[in-house]
């Protein structure tokens, strides 16, 4: 399944800027269609895997 940015953003409950940095960062693959920025489901599944485990008082 193929989300734009706005669904992206709202998939991950991040900024649009947020999102923008992690694709430039090459954390998160993208793909054009025309002006349209597509990005994977799976590809956002697995950068969410990516992220450390949350730890009270770290």
């Amino acid at each position: 399944m193929l989300l734009t940015v706005p669904e992206a953003c709202q998939t991950l409950k991040i900024g649009r800027t947020r999102l923008y940095e992690i694709l430039a960062n090459g954390e998160i693959k993208a793909r054009k269609s025309g002006k349209k920025t597509l990005i994977e489901k799976s590809e956002l599944e697995r950068w969410v895997s990516t992220l450390p485990n949350y730890r009270k008082g770290a």
